[in-house]
Protein backbone atom coordinates (compact mmCIF):
# COMPACT_ATOMS: atom_id res chain seq x y z
CA UNK A 1 0.00 0.00 0.00
CA UNK A 2 1.20 3.52 -0.76
CA UNK A 3 -0.23 6.78 0.49
CA UNK A 4 2.23 9.04 -1.32
CA UNK A 5 4.43 9.85 1.65
CA UNK A 6 1.58 10.89 3.97
CA UNK A 7 2.55 8.55 6.82
CA UNK A 8 3.88 10.41 9.88
CA UNK A 9 6.03 8.59 12.42
CA UNK A 10 5.25 9.96 15.88
CA UNK A 11 8.19 11.77 17.44
CA UNK A 12 6.99 13.48 20.66
CA UNK A 13 7.31 17.21 20.13
CA UNK A 14 8.63 17.70 23.65
CA UNK A 15 11.59 15.36 23.10
CA UNK A 16 13.77 18.48 23.29
CA UNK A 17 13.05 18.58 27.03
CA UNK A 18 14.56 15.18 27.87
CA UNK A 19 17.91 13.44 27.69
CA UNK A 20 16.77 9.95 26.76
CA UNK A 21 14.49 10.92 23.89
CA UNK A 22 14.06 10.95 20.12
CA UNK A 23 16.10 14.11 19.52
CA UNK A 24 18.94 15.75 21.48
CA UNK A 25 18.06 17.87 24.52
CA UNK A 26 17.71 21.56 23.63
CA UNK A 27 17.19 23.96 26.54
CA UNK A 28 16.06 26.88 24.38
CA UNK A 29 13.51 24.86 22.40
CA UNK A 30 12.26 23.25 25.60
CA UNK A 31 11.72 26.65 27.24
CA UNK A 32 9.76 27.82 24.20
CA UNK A 33 7.55 24.72 24.25
CA UNK A 34 6.77 25.28 27.92
CA UNK A 35 5.83 28.90 27.27
CA UNK A 36 3.19 27.95 24.66
CA UNK A 37 2.12 24.57 26.07
CA UNK A 38 -1.23 25.85 27.35
CA UNK A 39 -2.37 27.30 24.03
CA UNK A 40 -4.69 25.46 21.67
CA UNK A 41 -2.72 26.05 18.48
CA UNK A 42 0.30 24.32 19.96
CA UNK A 43 -1.72 21.09 20.17
CA UNK A 44 -4.09 21.13 17.19
CA UNK A 45 -1.24 21.58 14.72
CA UNK A 46 0.35 18.35 15.98
CA UNK A 47 -0.53 14.92 14.55
CA UNK A 48 -0.06 13.22 17.92
CA UNK A 49 -0.37 15.52 20.94
CA UNK A 50 -3.19 14.78 23.37
CA UNK A 51 -4.98 17.99 24.32
CA UNK A 52 -6.63 16.36 27.35
CA UNK A 53 -3.27 16.13 29.06
CA UNK A 54 -4.25 13.55 31.64
CA UNK A 55 -4.57 10.88 28.96
CA UNK A 56 -0.94 11.42 27.92
CA UNK A 57 -0.09 9.88 31.31
CA UNK A 58 3.06 12.04 31.46
CA UNK A 59 4.60 9.77 28.84
CA UNK A 60 6.63 12.68 27.47
CA UNK A 61 5.96 15.76 29.57
CA UNK A 62 7.86 19.05 29.16
CA UNK A 63 7.45 19.88 32.86
CA UNK A 64 9.05 16.72 34.21
CA UNK A 65 12.77 16.57 34.99
CA UNK A 66 15.25 16.54 32.12
CA UNK A 67 16.27 12.97 32.95
CA UNK A 68 12.65 11.71 33.05
CA UNK A 69 11.86 9.20 30.29
CA UNK A 70 10.22 10.36 27.08
CA UNK A 71 8.12 7.62 25.48
CA UNK A 72 5.27 7.42 22.96
CA UNK A 73 3.12 5.13 25.14
CA UNK A 74 -0.46 6.48 24.95
CA UNK A 75 0.12 8.57 21.81
CA UNK A 76 -0.59 7.24 18.32
CA UNK A 77 2.42 5.39 16.88
CA UNK A 78 1.84 6.51 13.29
CA UNK A 79 -0.56 8.94 11.64
CA UNK A 80 -1.77 9.22 8.06
CA UNK A 81 -2.14 12.86 7.05
CA UNK A 82 -5.25 12.21 4.97
CA UNK A 83 -6.38 14.80 2.45
CA UNK A 84 -8.80 12.81 0.29
CA UNK A 85 -11.14 9.84 0.29
CA UNK A 86 -8.53 7.43 -1.10
CA UNK A 87 -6.04 8.15 1.72
CA UNK A 88 -8.71 7.13 4.21
CA UNK A 89 -9.88 4.12 2.23
CA UNK A 90 -6.34 2.72 1.88
CA UNK A 91 -5.58 3.28 5.57
CA UNK A 92 -8.73 1.50 6.70
CA UNK A 93 -7.99 -1.44 4.41
CA UNK A 94 -4.40 -1.66 5.70
CA UNK A 95 -5.39 -1.54 9.36
CA UNK A 96 -8.05 -4.19 8.83
CA UNK A 97 -5.69 -6.49 6.92
CA UNK A 98 -3.00 -6.27 9.62
CA UNK A 99 -5.33 -6.09 12.63
CA UNK A 100 -4.04 -2.69 13.75
CA UNK A 101 -6.17 -0.54 16.04
CA UNK A 102 -7.37 2.54 14.15
CA UNK A 103 -8.35 5.92 15.63
CA UNK A 104 -9.69 9.07 14.02
CA UNK A 105 -8.00 12.33 14.93
CA UNK A 106 -8.66 15.95 14.02
CA UNK A 107 -7.40 18.59 16.46
CA UNK A 108 -7.03 16.29 19.45
CA UNK A 109 -9.68 18.32 21.32
CA UNK A 110 -11.12 15.21 22.90
CA UNK A 111 -11.83 14.62 26.59
CA UNK A 112 -12.75 10.93 26.21
CA UNK A 113 -9.43 9.68 24.67
CA UNK A 114 -11.19 8.64 21.45
CA UNK A 115 -8.47 10.21 19.27
CA UNK A 116 -5.47 8.41 20.72
CA UNK A 117 -4.33 5.11 22.17
CA UNK A 118 -1.27 2.88 22.68
CA UNK A 119 -0.06 1.16 19.53
CA UNK A 120 -2.60 2.84 17.29
CA UNK A 121 -2.59 4.07 13.72
CA UNK A 122 -4.31 7.42 13.37
CA UNK A 123 -6.19 8.94 10.45
CA UNK A 124 -5.60 12.69 10.71
CA UNK A 125 -8.51 14.59 9.14
CA UNK A 126 -7.21 18.01 10.18
CA UNK A 127 -6.31 19.05 6.64
CA UNK A 128 -9.72 18.57 5.07
CA UNK A 129 -10.07 22.34 4.83
CA UNK A 130 -12.55 22.93 1.99
CA UNK A 131 -15.36 25.31 2.87
CA UNK A 132 -18.19 26.60 0.71
CA UNK A 133 -21.42 28.58 1.15
CA UNK A 134 -24.11 27.08 -1.08
CA UNK A 135 -27.81 27.27 -1.92
CA UNK A 136 -29.32 24.03 -0.66
CA UNK A 137 -32.56 22.44 -1.78
CA UNK A 138 -34.36 19.35 -0.53
CA UNK A 139 -37.85 18.47 0.66
CA UNK A 140 -36.67 19.20 4.21
CA UNK A 141 -34.86 22.51 3.72
CA UNK A 142 -34.34 25.20 1.10
CA UNK A 143 -31.94 28.06 1.73
CA UNK A 144 -28.38 29.02 2.50
CA UNK A 145 -26.06 26.30 3.77
CA UNK A 146 -22.37 25.84 4.45
CA UNK A 147 -20.36 22.77 3.47
CA UNK A 148 -17.23 22.29 5.57
CA UNK A 149 -14.45 19.73 5.48
CA UNK A 150 -13.79 17.65 8.58
CA UNK A 151 -10.73 19.73 9.49
CA UNK A 152 -12.29 23.19 9.28
CA UNK A 153 -12.22 24.99 12.65
CA UNK A 154 -14.77 27.41 14.07
CA UNK A 155 -12.66 30.55 13.66
CA UNK A 156 -12.51 29.87 9.92
CA UNK A 157 -16.21 29.06 9.74
CA UNK A 158 -17.05 32.29 11.60
CA UNK A 159 -14.93 34.33 9.19
CA UNK A 160 -16.57 32.86 6.09
CA UNK A 161 -20.06 33.07 7.56
CA UNK A 162 -19.57 36.69 8.54
CA UNK A 163 -18.39 37.54 5.01
CA UNK A 164 -21.73 36.20 3.74
CA UNK A 165 -23.80 37.93 6.48
CA UNK A 166 -24.50 34.58 8.12
CA UNK A 167 -24.23 33.54 11.78
CA UNK A 168 -22.73 30.56 13.65
CA UNK A 169 -24.62 28.25 16.00
CA UNK A 170 -23.29 28.36 19.53
CA UNK A 171 -24.62 31.82 20.35
CA UNK A 172 -27.80 31.23 18.30
CA UNK A 173 -28.67 27.90 19.90
CA UNK A 174 -31.62 29.24 21.89
CA UNK A 175 -33.19 30.43 18.63
CA UNK A 176 -32.37 27.68 16.16
CA UNK A 177 -31.27 24.71 18.30
CA UNK A 178 -27.95 22.92 18.65
CA UNK A 179 -25.45 22.57 15.80
CA UNK A 180 -26.50 18.92 15.44
CA UNK A 181 -30.02 20.14 14.65
CA UNK A 182 -28.72 22.12 11.66
CA UNK A 183 -26.89 19.36 9.80
CA UNK A 184 -28.28 18.60 6.35
CA UNK A 185 -25.75 16.08 5.05
CA UNK A 186 -22.68 14.09 6.06
CA UNK A 187 -20.22 13.11 3.36
CA UNK A 188 -19.37 9.47 3.94
CA UNK A 189 -21.29 7.92 1.08
CA UNK A 190 -23.79 10.65 1.35
CA UNK A 191 -26.00 10.59 4.40
CA UNK A 192 -28.93 12.99 4.54
CA UNK A 193 -32.58 12.88 5.55
CA UNK A 194 -33.29 11.80 1.97
CA UNK A 195 -30.35 9.42 1.35
CA UNK A 196 -29.10 6.76 3.79
CA UNK A 197 -31.38 8.16 6.45
CA UNK A 198 -30.28 5.62 9.09
CA UNK A 199 -26.65 6.73 8.79
CA UNK A 200 -27.69 10.39 8.87
CA UNK A 201 -29.45 10.05 12.23
CA UNK A 202 -26.62 7.95 13.62
CA UNK A 203 -24.03 10.61 12.82
CA UNK A 204 -26.33 13.43 13.95
CA UNK A 205 -26.22 12.19 17.51
CA UNK A 206 -26.37 8.46 17.89
CA UNK A 207 -22.76 7.38 17.54
CA UNK A 208 -20.39 9.50 15.49
CA UNK A 209 -17.08 7.79 14.70
CA UNK A 210 -18.35 4.23 15.10
CA UNK A 211 -19.55 3.39 11.59
CA UNK A 212 -17.57 5.50 9.14
CA UNK A 213 -15.36 8.57 8.81
CA UNK A 214 -16.95 11.91 7.98
CA UNK A 215 -15.14 13.85 5.25
CA UNK A 216 -17.43 16.89 5.36
CA UNK A 217 -20.81 18.05 6.54
CA UNK A 218 -23.36 20.49 5.19
CA UNK A 219 -25.34 22.60 7.64
CA UNK A 220 -28.04 25.23 7.53
CA UNK A 221 -26.71 28.78 7.52
CA UNK A 222 -28.86 31.38 9.26
CA UNK A 223 -28.82 35.15 8.71
CA UNK A 224 -26.35 37.02 10.88
CA UNK A 225 -27.96 39.06 13.64
CA UNK A 226 -26.88 42.23 15.38
CA UNK A 227 -25.89 40.92 18.80
CA UNK A 228 -25.45 42.35 22.30
CA UNK A 229 -22.77 40.66 24.42
CA UNK A 230 -21.46 41.13 27.96
CA UNK A 231 -18.82 39.49 30.18
CA UNK A 232 -18.72 39.61 33.96
CA UNK A 233 -16.39 38.20 36.63
CA UNK A 234 -16.33 38.44 40.41
CA UNK A 235 -14.52 36.53 43.17
CA UNK A 236 -14.96 35.85 46.88
CA UNK A 237 -12.06 38.14 47.78
CA UNK A 238 -12.96 40.22 50.85
CA UNK A 239 -16.49 38.83 51.16
CA UNK A 240 -18.11 35.84 52.85
CA UNK A 241 -18.96 32.65 50.97
CA UNK A 242 -22.64 33.30 51.62
CA UNK A 243 -22.36 36.71 49.94
CA UNK A 244 -20.42 35.19 47.04
CA UNK A 245 -22.93 32.38 46.42
CA UNK A 246 -25.88 34.73 46.81
CA UNK A 247 -24.57 36.82 43.90
CA UNK A 248 -24.12 33.70 41.76
CA UNK A 249 -27.60 32.56 42.82
CA UNK A 250 -29.19 35.75 41.45
CA UNK A 251 -27.76 34.94 38.01
CA UNK A 252 -28.70 31.25 38.03
CA UNK A 253 -32.28 31.96 39.17
CA UNK A 254 -32.52 34.49 36.33
CA UNK A 255 -31.42 31.96 33.72
CA UNK A 256 -35.04 31.06 32.97
CA UNK A 257 -35.73 34.59 31.76
CA UNK A 258 -32.52 34.59 29.74
CA UNK A 259 -33.32 31.35 27.96
CA UNK A 260 -36.99 32.18 27.40
CA UNK A 261 -35.85 35.32 25.61
CA UNK A 262 -33.68 33.19 23.25
CA UNK A 263 -30.46 34.32 24.86
CA UNK A 264 -27.37 32.21 25.45
CA UNK A 265 -24.94 32.25 28.36
CA UNK A 266 -21.62 30.55 28.96
CA UNK A 267 -20.56 30.64 32.59
CA UNK A 268 -18.08 29.16 35.05
CA UNK A 269 -18.46 28.71 38.82
CA UNK A 270 -15.72 27.59 41.16
CA UNK A 271 -15.39 27.85 44.92
CA UNK A 272 -13.77 31.30 44.69
CA UNK A 273 -14.86 32.79 41.33
CA UNK A 274 -17.88 33.25 39.09
CA UNK A 275 -17.54 34.38 35.49
CA UNK A 276 -19.97 34.86 32.59
CA UNK A 277 -18.07 34.42 29.31
CA UNK A 278 -20.34 35.75 27.77
CA UNK A 279 -24.10 36.31 27.88
CA UNK A 280 -25.39 36.88 24.34
CA UNK A 281 -28.61 38.32 22.90
CA UNK A 282 -28.84 37.53 19.17
CA UNK A 283 -30.82 40.31 17.51
CA UNK A 284 -30.96 42.18 20.80
CA UNK A 285 -29.94 45.63 22.00
CA UNK A 286 -27.68 47.03 24.70
CA UNK A 287 -30.73 48.13 26.68
CA UNK A 288 -32.24 44.63 26.63
CA UNK A 289 -28.99 43.17 27.84
CA UNK A 290 -28.67 45.77 30.56
CA UNK A 291 -32.11 44.84 31.93
CA UNK A 292 -31.09 41.19 32.13
CA UNK A 293 -27.87 41.79 34.03
CA UNK A 294 -29.08 44.69 36.22
CA UNK A 295 -30.32 42.38 39.04
CA UNK A 296 -26.93 40.77 39.50
CA UNK A 297 -25.11 44.12 39.17
CA UNK A 298 -27.38 45.62 41.82
CA UNK A 299 -26.64 42.68 44.13
CA UNK A 300 -22.90 43.06 43.58
CA UNK A 301 -23.00 46.78 44.32
CA UNK A 302 -25.22 46.33 47.38
CA UNK A 303 -22.88 43.73 48.86
CA UNK A 304 -19.69 45.62 47.89
CA UNK A 305 -18.51 42.88 45.55
CA UNK A 306 -15.90 44.02 43.05
CA UNK A 307 -16.46 42.79 39.50
CA UNK A 308 -14.25 42.87 36.40
CA UNK A 309 -13.97 41.59 32.84
CA UNK A 310 -13.51 37.84 32.40
CA UNK A 311 -10.20 35.91 32.19
CA UNK A 312 -9.20 33.81 29.17
CA UNK A 313 -8.90 30.02 29.41
CA UNK A 314 -7.00 27.79 27.03
CA UNK A 315 -6.64 24.01 27.17
CA UNK A 316 -7.48 22.21 30.37
CA UNK A 317 -6.16 19.29 32.39
CA UNK A 318 -9.50 18.97 34.19
CA UNK A 319 -11.32 15.66 34.52
CA UNK A 320 -14.70 16.32 32.90
CA UNK A 321 -18.20 15.11 33.58
CA UNK A 322 -21.53 16.72 32.83
CA UNK A 323 -25.32 16.66 32.75
CA UNK A 324 -27.80 18.50 30.55
CA UNK A 325 -30.13 20.47 32.83
CA UNK A 326 -33.81 20.60 31.96
CA UNK A 327 -35.19 24.13 31.96
CA UNK A 328 -38.30 22.85 33.76
CA UNK A 329 -36.12 22.08 36.78
CA UNK A 330 -34.47 25.48 36.53
CA UNK A 331 -37.89 27.15 36.47
CA UNK A 332 -39.44 25.10 39.29
CA UNK A 333 -36.56 24.49 41.70
CA UNK A 334 -33.59 26.83 41.21
CA UNK A 335 -32.80 26.60 44.91
CA UNK A 336 -32.29 22.84 44.62
CA UNK A 337 -29.74 23.42 41.84
CA UNK A 338 -27.94 26.07 43.88
CA UNK A 339 -27.69 23.75 46.88
CA UNK A 340 -26.22 20.96 44.74
CA UNK A 341 -23.70 23.37 43.20
CA UNK A 342 -22.61 24.50 46.65
CA UNK A 343 -22.25 20.90 47.83
CA UNK A 344 -20.05 20.11 44.84
CA UNK A 345 -17.88 23.19 45.22
CA UNK A 346 -17.38 22.77 48.96
CA UNK A 347 -14.36 20.61 48.11
CA UNK A 348 -11.87 23.45 47.79
CA UNK A 349 -9.59 23.50 44.75
CA UNK A 350 -11.12 20.23 43.57
CA UNK A 351 -14.15 21.00 41.40
CA UNK A 352 -15.48 23.70 39.13
CA UNK A 353 -18.78 24.08 37.33
CA UNK A 354 -18.86 25.29 33.75
CA UNK A 355 -22.12 25.74 31.88
CA UNK A 356 -23.29 26.58 28.40
CA UNK A 357 -26.87 27.68 28.99
CA UNK A 358 -29.19 27.45 26.00
CA UNK A 359 -32.90 26.66 25.71
CA UNK A 360 -33.40 23.25 24.61
CA UNK A 361 -6.03 16.37 38.36
CA UNK A 362 -7.54 12.81 37.74
CA UNK A 363 -10.28 11.95 40.20
CA UNK A 364 -12.62 9.60 38.32
CA UNK A 365 -14.29 8.16 41.40
CA UNK A 366 -14.94 11.64 42.77
CA UNK A 367 -16.43 12.86 39.46
CA UNK A 368 -18.46 9.74 38.66
CA UNK A 369 -19.71 8.54 42.02
CA UNK A 370 -19.83 11.65 44.19
CA UNK A 371 -20.09 14.92 42.25
CA UNK A 372 -22.08 13.87 39.17
CA UNK A 373 -24.37 11.71 41.25
CA UNK A 374 -25.55 14.87 43.02
CA UNK A 375 -26.58 16.35 39.67
CA UNK A 376 -28.10 13.12 38.36
CA UNK A 377 -30.43 12.83 41.36
CA UNK A 378 -32.09 16.16 40.57
CA UNK A 379 -31.79 16.04 36.76
CA UNK A 380 -33.46 12.81 35.72
CA UNK A 381 -33.81 12.85 31.94
CA UNK A 382 -31.19 15.57 31.53
CA UNK A 383 -28.72 13.48 29.53
CA UNK A 384 -25.12 14.43 28.71
CA UNK A 385 -23.09 16.18 26.02
CA UNK A 386 -21.00 13.35 24.53
CA UNK A 387 -17.74 15.23 23.91
CA UNK A 388 -17.52 16.53 27.47
CA UNK A 389 -19.01 13.60 29.31
CA UNK A 390 -17.57 11.61 32.19
CA UNK A 391 -14.77 9.48 30.68
CA UNK A 392 -15.22 6.80 33.34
Amino acid sequence: MTIEGRLIVTVPIVSYCHNDAFVPYDEQKCAHLKSIWGFLKMHYESSSLIMALYFANQSCDPFLARDAPCRIRTHVQYTVNATNFFDIQKTIMFSKEHNIRLVIRNTGHDYLRKSTGPGTLGIWTHHFKDIEVINYSSRYYMGKAIKIGAGVQMFKINKIMHAHNLGDYEQLASIFGLAADQILEFEILTASQSLNEDLYWTFAGGGGGTLSIVLSMTSKAHPELRTAVANLTFTNAGISQDTFFNAAKIFIIGLGLILDASKTSIWLLIESMFTITPITIPGGSKNQLQKLIDPILQTLKRDNVTYTMNPIFNITEAQLGGRLILQSLLDSSPGVIINVFQNILILKNTALLSRVSVNISRQADLITNKLLSKLERIMLGGGVYLNEADSA
